[in-house]
């Protein structure tokens, strides 16, 4: 993780807490624990994927967000879950 990203991390769950509502807040959160997708350890992707879900809970349609989790199993050779993920990002935006 970047320095960028790693400064973002603790500003964001602190902005998780006091907006827990706001799905683009979790989705920054999301992306900030990966950084960079290829060079993510299991841990900061099991994160990013419970940051993502979160903001689907708030806004299923959030823009990219079921499509960065198909990114992360893809990454983690689970494609099966990739697959339903990706599926799911086509049915928020099918354009």
């Amino acid at each position: 993780m970047n320095k960028k990203f790693r400064k973002a991390v603790p500003i964001l769950e602190t902005l998780s807490e006091y907006e827990p509502d706001n799905a683009m807040v979790w989705t920054n959160l999301g992306a900030a624990y990966l950084g960079n997708p290829v060079l993510a350890m299991d841990k900061q992707q099991l994160k990013a994927i419970a940051a993502f879900e979160q903001a689907l809970e708030i806004d299923p349609i959030a823009p990219n967000v079921a499509y960065n989790i198909g990114l992360i199993y893809r990454d983690r050779q689970e494609h099966e879950e990739a697959i339903y993920w990706f599926r799911q990002a086509i049915k928020a935006n099918p354009a």
